[in-house]
């Protein structure tokens, strides 16, 4: 048995291979979106699985920003408590907003850095 891969895409739900067009194709993938990715030929099948890849790491790196940002704002400096007045001048104490909060937005960040594919 002879099985074969080859890349191949999908346009407007056909399986495009060049030189080849295959009618009989099992497609392993959700949506109907247009998309790349590999056929693979048996003797009595075709399967085409699209390559998820690029939209993951779309997605790894939208999340990466979000999680910054959620952490910028955790980390930024706000007045906890003001001490003195009645003559004296008031004392603020500086404090990061969210102290726990930022170091698990930082942890989470640099965890999906280490899940990026390319």
């Amino acid at each position: 048995m002879t099985t074969k891969i080859l890349e191949a895409s999908i346009k407007d739900g056909k399986l495009l291979i060049e030189g080849l067009n295959p009618d009989d194709v099992k497609i392993l993938c959700t949506g109907e979106a247009d998309s790349t990715g590999f056929a693979i030929f048996g003797e009595d099948f075709t399967t085409y699985i699209a390559n998820t890849q690029p939209d993951l790491n779309e997605t790894i790196e939208k999340l990466i920003v979000l999680t910054d940002k959620m952490s910028a704002v955790a980390g930024q400096m706000v007045i906890k408590s003001v001490s003195g007045g009645s003559g004296s001048p008031a004392v603020g104490v500086s404090e990061a907003l969210d102290v726990d909060s930022k170091k698990e937005f930082d942890k989470i960040k640099k965890e999906l850095e280490d899940q990026k594919l390319i």
